[in-house]
């Protein structure tokens, strides 16, 4: 893992350029299409290289494990699950979780200084940067530990909690009936579910909470106020786009937009329905009781 880091850290030196590459290095091309559709074929390989490094250590270790595509918030993620790693030893278990990290630091540290080696304007170049950069723009989310992030199960098992997203969700959950009590005067409020762990753990799992319900009320803050409103525009652009006789670049651009950000909702969609559509279904029971299904 240093040596990782010091490569890293030595590739933007290598290649001459500024300290860190810039967002000017993701538009490899003049086609804005051409960019989104590259870019997000790159973005997508690296996500799979990065859970197959979750994957491969697990397997080294003796431990199965199971890819998939879940949300976290309004991402979507793709995630390794590799629960049975809790029996390992815990040398072993941080192995895995930082693989996924590591491996993106170590795409960074040979993509940039290889770029080095290519013709400054070619596009060999360009898409080694962009590429560089994209896998070392997955790291800094991985610290986002409101979610359930790779840094998130290092914390997790630094305090020892078994669950420390469900722990400290519940504690939510407890602190806001309490609220709701109060202000409301009605009914009384439920047990602490953390009453019973212990004292390290308890103390662990409040301090969680505050961290969950501040970054995931900041996340979905962010995401209506910007991420969903940027969305709509650009598909509402691009529809205007193609209905309405622009050049054949235009088009084409415009259809990128259509097929990225669209395909992800979709993706998204599906994912959060498989995860959440058993309790939606379970609410709608809740309210209306009485409505039955007619068999003819």
């Amino acid at each position: 893992m240093a040596a990782v880091l010091i490569l890293a850290g030595a590739g933007p030196v290598l290649i001459g350029r500024a300290p860190v590459p810039g967002y000017h290095d993701l538009i490899w091309s003049t086609s804005g299409g051409l960019v989104l559709l590259g870019n997000a074929a790159i973005a997508w390989t690296i996500i799979f290289v990065h859970e197959m490094a979750h994957l491969a250590a697990a397997r080294a270790a003796g431990v199965p494990g199971r890819m998939s595509l879940s949300t976290r918030l309004q991402f979507l993620a793709a995630q390794t699950d590799v629960s049975g790693i809790w029996a390992a030893p815990r040398r072993v278990r941080l192995t895995v979780y930082l693989a996924g990290m590591t491996v993106n630091l170590l795409i960074f540290a040979l993509c940039v200084p290889t770029a080095a080696i290519a013709v400054p304007a070619g596009l060999a170049h360009r898409l080694l940067v962009a590429t560089g950069l994209i896998s070392v723009l997955f790291v800094p989310p991985q610290f986002l530990v409101f979610m359930r992030s790779d840094i998130y199960f290092v914390l997790q098992d630094i305090t020892g909690c078994a669950n420390l997203y469900a722990d400290g969700s519940a504690y939510f959950r407890y602190l806001a009936g309490r609220l709701w009590s109060a202000v409301s005067r009605r009914g009384r409020p439920s047990a602490d579910p953390s009453r019973n762990l212990p004292a390290r753990q308890r103390r662990a799992v409040r301090a969680y909470t505050v961290i969950l319900a501040g970054g995931t009320a900041a996340c979905l803050a962010v995401a209506a106020t910007t991420t969903l409103p940027t969305a709509i525009t650009l598909l509402a652009r691009a529809v205007a786009a193609i209905t309405g006789g622009s050049s054949v670049a235009g088009r084409f651009d415009a259809l990128a937009v259509i097929t990225v950000i669209g395909g992800f909702q979709l993706l998204w969609s599906r994912a959060w329905w498989r995860r959440h559509g058993h309790r939606v279904r379970r609410l709608r029971g809740h309210l209306y009781p009485n409505r039955r299904k007619e068999v003819r």
